[in-house]
């Protein structure tokens, strides 16, 4: 999504489009120039205009994983550790002394 969005607005700013490269713009500006100013390309708040949607609308995981509450990457981590673990044919504390001597050549 992130890298979506650095495509959206490079490619609006190449096109010419005003407004797009307002962030930068009010960055720049003085303090107390920015607190005053509304950039544009965001929701007005006396229009009643909505902003624009980006991204895919579906939810990126299945019933099964909602079930289990694997919504996010962060809880499969678990998961996987535990299958390479078992794959390595460690006990839990053998797997932790591993680890914990591969994290430490990182530091």
């Amino acid at each position: 999504m992130p890298q979506m969005l650095v495509n959206t607005f490079a490619a609006a700013i190449a096109e010419g489009h005003p407004g797009r490269d307002d962030l930068r713009r009010r960055s720049a500006a003085h303090p107390a120039r920015r607190r005053a100013e509304e950039p544009s390309g965001v929701l007005d708040r006396g229009s009643g205009r909505q902003p624009e949607l980006v991204g895919d609308p579906r939810r990126g995981w299945n019933d099964d994983e909602d079930r289990h509450g694997l919504r996010a990457a962060i809880a499969f981590y678990p998961l996987f550790e535990n299958a390479i673990r078992g794959h390595r044919g460690r006990s839990v504390e053998q797997h932790l002394r591993a680890m914990g001597k591969l994290f430490a050549a990182l530091r």
